[in-house]
């Protein structure tokens, strides 16, 4: 038997150890022999601890009780010790005597009990040195889903009591128990922080469980409500004893009603709790479920819920606030108003703030205290505060106003006599005042007209006085409405008013048919480089943000801030001041602010006179206005009559420092005393330019924006010089230059007279804006004095490298005056052609037009079509004035004749044209075509057109005819008609134009059935008469179209948009229509569905064209679209087919979400 061989084992150290869990004394201890048998290495014993002991990420960390010292090797553990599990470096110690002891067996097989866990936390917290001040105590028991951050299948539901949420903190602890990780944040389902109890509190009760990762959305949906859908309807708080029938008795119905605030997005989608305190208990907390309105918390909208509890005694205050859940969750409480049934008693809680996480503190829970002392009038008084805050901009030193009768709707004016009346035009100097303060709300109104004069209110009575101290000085008292009262300050309670008929009226009382309200305008608001605020409430304004938005949720700060750029008269671009070069713009059913400066951004400002505000309508896309949806998101919306179209516009800075005649501090020398000066006078040399004089002086003028485009700009003085500052804008239809100083550095040297020819070039080079073409300049001389003022005769500009220039002819005095009013500058229209037109306009007050003015010219080769010669709202044919016009009428032949006239548009059309004076420039020759005739529909001979025979050579003129033209109606029923009825008349040469047929010779009502009408039309000799042309513009036949559109069967074809469609005709279109009530049932625009709707318009006769797309809104906004068919009503048995099989999508295909169909043909609509 061989031997073994003898073995020398190791000696065997044994060490009892006891394991805890970190931070939880519940947990047991696990007790465990070390050796060097039972772990060979330290990972080896972590390894069956985390497996053991319920740490989220295993045991990685095993430290001394009180985790000072941490262990790192099996020889560091010493027999009989304890020590404490972590799953990461930091540790949170526990009470070894709290968790060594043995519980009872009943407490083995059950979860700690809430109250013991409570005690543990409380003790745990008596050694800290501070507290949290305030903390949230939850009253009501309350359950939570909690979500895993992006594992919408990992959930655990949690109950939120009093005793088992002490603080936030312990509340993450047992939520890193139950999830099985270390939770540190906590989310509501959107994406929103839950940063507290009071959030967790109000917050839906479903949240998201997240680490140090950042939070990733997902679908956490528990599948069902997790809030209750009812509260119970008494707290026990309240009676926490069962109600008994001496109690029911005393049950009171509190009716409760919430107003929310007037202004955009201000309304909530959030769940709002609120809880009533009373001398004798509270509610509890209840949900504000069911009101009266079918929909809740909207923007100045007023909710009335009923509140059953036990009689509360005298109310005190309420807690009201939301779950921050939904979109736009941000809410703006104006107020609570509770009323007690049973005591027949109001209490009003006043609030006036944001409860929203964004907005001021950020609170979403507001305390409310009872108003004891408060009343309908200090309401009133609060509200009328914060009007005054936001229209005091308007009384401001130096502003020249116009004051519109709410009653008259014209502008209360001031005559020389010291009449006063409110029958004033708009365009009516004698209505404009320029203001002087004395203190607080007092203003004195002078006339601009007659400085010497201002409105005062005498013997009971408004009128003129002329240093008439304190009569004069009237109180401005805002009103809710926004409309002004002038009080007198002398007499008080006597007020500027005024009776129906415009004069005025006593005004020691209010009578029923009387009126004291204004509107206040201020003059050259939106003047070219203005700074303004386009306000759409009392605190907001429209804002392009930094992203490109459009809201009308901006803070009346420098975030809002728009800079105005004039482009034409009435039509202007807006860009944002904060960030440059980003314009306000509609385009593709959208309103934003990610405009360049090109046509989509421009708009027509159309002035609400009666209200003071203003709507910006798209130039491009006619008919569609800058509206506000009720969220404050901007969009295009057509003009409904309703106000989320209008804005109130402030202005911060005006346009052009000081500019001679605006708003901004007026020189009252110049308007005292200067005289004003003609436009045509003195006349420029009638001769033309022989040559030019060799250019001295240049000057480099930097741009505001680098660009590669050279130009040059040539300034010709005319017969007097001037030594102000001149300050040039240029602009192209791609974009705008200026302001550019011309020669700032050496002003002594610039446009001083000519020599011999009476003319000087002055050279500047300077590098612009790329502006693409040409189209127009605007001039500005800073005189200050009469000896300043300065004859401009042209500008021209010329682009480096090329040939081409471009001719801007001024050829008036800089500063002019018009309508009494003196201006620093003129805009300049690009001026080609080989004739010029000189347009005079009557020597009186109402001689002007704000009509758009058309010339037609005939020679013997051929006509000109019309020639729009400008409008009257743009600084043209004012009173006294000479507007001159250069045109290329090479093509033509020898002129025979022409026929001017305007369109009859704006508040005052008519016009009085005095004549016309044609100058050839290749013969140097002039003609003067004498008119004196009033061109208005309702004075004269009631024509808005003249005709003028032109002198040709070697031939006399053609003579001016009357023509006697007899309409003959029907007799037949209906003939009849209340249209307006044009006729042109055509002979061998040329015609009369389209002339309205509305002053008969011999009837007073036109078109009756069997009735012959006689008309009076003048034009120079048509010569044999060929044919007539006879129109109206009625409503025509009405049809109902029947539009169907097919959606694709494709993947993703389906679309949840609003969709619009325009239908085109050979008589016209219908306007962009809104596809909005499908004849087919189920959700519009799904996958290779048909939706048919009903469109009524006009009969548009043979179809040609549509135009269908949609606004990009909601989720996959994308649309494939197969095709449009159109049938004339719902029984033509025949429609018209429009293709398209393309995809309506921003980001596939044509990447465009409108498209042009035309039709391919008819087809059956029999199935």
């Amino acid at each position: 038997m061989a031997s073994r061989p003898a073995q020398f084992a190791e000696p065997i150290t044994t060490k009892r150890v006891c394991f805890y869990k970190s931070g939880d004394p519940q947990f047991r201890g696990l007790k465990m022999i070390i050796n060097n048998r039972t772990f060979k290495t330290f990972d080896a014993l972590l390894d069956t601890l985390s497996k053991r002991v319920p740490l989220p990420f295993g045991v990685r960390n095993i430290s001394t009780p009180r985790g000072i010292h941490v262990i790192s090797t099996l020889d560091e553990l010493e027999d009989g010790k304890s020590y404490i599990c972590s799953d990461q470096k930091k540790v949170k110690p526990i009470d070894l005597e709290v968790a060594s002891k043995k519980p009872k067996p009943w407490h083995c097989t059950r979860p700690v009990s809430g109250r013991r866990r409570a005690i543990q936390l409380k003790k745990q917290n008596e050694g800290q040195l501070f507290q949290r001040e305030n903390s949230v105590v939850v009253r009501t028991p309350k359950k939570i889903v909690v979500f895993k951050n992006g594992d919408a299948g990992i959930k655990h539901t949690l109950m939120l009591q009093k005793k088992t949420a002490q603080t936030f903190e312990s509340l993450l602890d047992l939520v890193t128990e139950v999830m099985q990780f270390p939770v540190l944040k906590l989310y509501t389902p959107d994406g929103r922080r839950v940063d507290g109890l009071q959030a967790l509190i109000l917050c839906s009760g479903v949240v998201v469980a997240t680490g140090r990762e950042p939070f990733k959305a997902g679908k956490y949906d528990p599948q069902r409500q997790s809030l209750p859908t009812k509260l119970p309807g008494i707290s026990n708080r309240v009676n926490p004893k069962p109600i008994n029938k001496i109690q029911q008795r005393n049950l009171t119905v509190y009716e409760a009603h919430v107003v929310t605030g007037d202004l955009w997005n201000a309304g909530t989608e959030a769940n709002v709790y609120i809880t009533v305190y009373g001398e004798k208990g509270d509610t509890g907390s209840r949900q504000l479920l069911n009101s009266r309105k079918p929909i809740k918390f909207c923007k100045g909208q007023t909710d009335i819920f009923t509140l059953e509890a036990v009689n509360l005694g005298s109310l005190r205050k309420v807690v009201i606030g939301h779950n921050g859940l939904g979109q736009g969750n941000g809410w703006f409480l104006e107020k609570v108003v509770l009323i007690d049934s049973w005591k027949d008693m109001e209490y009003t809680f006043l609030c006036n703030r944001w409860l929203d996480q964004g907005e001021e503190d950020g609170k979403i829970v507001r305390e409310l205290y009872t108003a004891d002392s408060f009343t309908a009038k200090q309401e009133l008084e609060h509200k009328i505060k914060e009007i005054w805050a936001a229209e005091r901009w308007k009384f401001q030193k130096g502003n020249i106003v116009q004051l519109c009768c709410r009653l008259t709707g014209k502008c209360v004016c001031l005559y020389p006599d010291g009449t006063v009346d409110a029958l004033g035009d708009k365009k009516d100097t004698h209505g404009y005042f320029d203001m002087t303060v004395k203190r607080g709300n007092i203003r004195v109104f002078h006339s601009l007209q007659n400085p010497h004069l201002a409105l005062s209110i005498d013997q009971n009575r408004v009128t003129a006085l002329e240093n008439g101290g304190t009569l004069c000085e009237l109180q401005v008292c805002i009103q809710p409405s926004r409309f002004v009262t002038l009080e007198s300050v002398r007499i008080p309670g006597f007020n500027v008013t005024f009776n129906p008929e415009g004069s005025p009226a006593d005004g020691a009382t209010s009578y029923s048919g009387l009126s004291r309200e204004f509107v206040v305008h201020v003059k050259g608001v939106l003047r070219n480089g203005a700074v303004v605020l386009l306000n759409s409430s009392l605190s907001q304004s429209l804002c392009i943000t930094r992203d490109g938005q459009c809201v009308g949720t901006g803070k009346q700060a420098e975030e809002s801030y728009l800079r105005v750029h004039k482009i034409s008269s009435g039509v202007y671009m807006f860009e944002s001041v904060q960030t440059p070069k980003m314009y306000l713009k509609i385009k593709d059913g959208r309103c934003d602010g990610t405009g360049t400066g090109d046509q989509y951004c421009q708009f027509k400002v159309e002035k609400h006179f009666q209200n003071g505000s203003l709507s910006l309508e798209s130039l491009k896309m006619r008919g569609m206005y800058i509206g506000l949806l009720p969220d404050g998101r901007a969009k295009p919306l057509v003009h409904t009559g309703e106000t989320n179209i209008m804005f109130y516009p402030q202005v911060i800075k005006y346009g052009r420092e000081k500019p001679t005649g605006t708003s901004a501090n007026l020189n009252k020398e110049t308007k005292a005393e200067q005289e004003p000066v003609k436009h045509f006078t003195p006349a420029p040399p009638a001769s033309p330019i022989s040559h030019r004089r060799e250019i001295k002086n240049r000057r480099v003028v930097e741009s505001l924006v680098p660009s590669g485009d050279q130009w040059s700009v040539s300034v010709l003085t005319g017969s007097e010089g001037t030594q102000a500052g001149v300050f040039l804008w240029v602009y192209g239809d791609q974009g705008v230059a200026g302001p550019i100083m011309l020669g700032r550095a050496n002003r002594t040297k610039l446009f001083v007279p000519g020599q011999e020819d009476a003319f000087q070039v002055d050279l500047f080079q300077l590098e612009a804006v790329s502006l693409g073409k040409l189209q127009r300049v605007l001039l500005r001389c800073e005189a200050q004095t009469k000896s300043q003022y300065w004859y401009c005769e042209k500008v021209i500009i010329r682009e480096s490298g090329e040939d081409s220039e471009y001719i801007f002819n001024c050829e008036r005095w800089l500063p002019y005056s018009s309508q009494g009013i003196v201006k620093s500058d003129v805009e300049l229209l690009l001026q080609a052609g080989d004739w010029k037109v000189t347009v005079v306009t009557g020597d009186f007050h109402s001689a002007s037009t704000e009509a758009t003015v058309f010339l037609f010219a005939y020679g013997d080769i051929g006509e000109s079509g019309p020639i729009i010669l400008g409008s009257g709202k743009h600084q043209l044919f004012n009173p006294n004035s000479a507007d001159t016009f250069q045109i290329n009428l090479k093509d033509l032949g020898e002129l025979y004749k022409l026929r001017i006239g305007h369109d009859n548009t704006g508040e005052d059309p008519g016009w009085y044209l005095e004549e016309v004076i044609l100058h050839e420039l290749a013969t140097q020759k002039e003609m003067s075509l004498p008119v004196r005739q009033w061109l208005a529909e309702d004075k004269d001979v009631g024509d808005v057109w003249k005709e003028l025979a032109v002198h040709q050579t070697n031939k006399k003129s053609l003579p001016v005819l009357v023509y006697q033209v007899y309409v003959y109606t029907g007799s037949r029923p209906g003939a009849d008609t209340d249209s307006a009825v044009y006729i042109n008349i055509f002979g061998s040469r040329g015609d009369t134009g389209k002339r309205k047929l509305h002053k008969s010779v011999n009837q007073k009502v036109i078109f009756q059935q069997g009735q012959v009408d006689i008309f009076s039309i003048e034009a120079v000799s048509l010569a044999e008469l060929r044919k007539v042309v006879v129109e109206h513009r009625g409503t025509g036949p009405v049809n109902q179209y029947l539009v169907s559109v097919h959606t694709g069967d494709t993947w993703g074809a389906e679309t949840y948009s609003n969709v619009y469609i325009t239908l085109y005709g050979e008589r016209g279109d219908t306007g962009v229509r809104k596809l909005h009530r499908s004849l087919v049932e189920g959700q519009k625009f799904q996958r290779n569905k048909v939706d048919s709707f009903l469109l009524e318009a006009v009969s548009l006769g043979h179809l040609k064209k549509v135009v269908v797309g949609h606004d990009g809104e909601g989720y996959g906004a994308g649309m494939y679209l197969k095709l449009v068919t159109v049938q004339e009503s719902e029984r033509s048995s025949t429609e018209r087919v429009f293709p398209c099989f393309k995809w309506l999508d921003e980001h596939i295909g044509t990447q465009s979400t409108v498209c042009k169909l035309k039709s391919v043909g008819r087809l059956s609509s029999f199935s």
